[in-house]
């Protein structure tokens, strides 16, 4: 029989209070926008010292 594994932060759970929680969200949005900003300056063979694109 096979055995099954999962992964170990599937069940756990962190109580974040709602100022944390906004905190921790809006930090997030903005690394995903600085993500999606540098994705683009790829694709479009931007020159960019900074992220080693050259």
């Amino acid at each position: 029989m096979e055995e099954k594994k999962e992964c170990c932060c599937h069940h756990k759970t962190k109580e974040r209070s709602d100022k944390e929680y906004k905190d921790l969200i809006n930090r997030l949005s903005r690394i995903e926008g600085q993500v999606r900003g540098i994705k683009k300056m790829v694709e479009n063979d931007t020159y960019c010292t900074e992220i080693g694109i050259h």
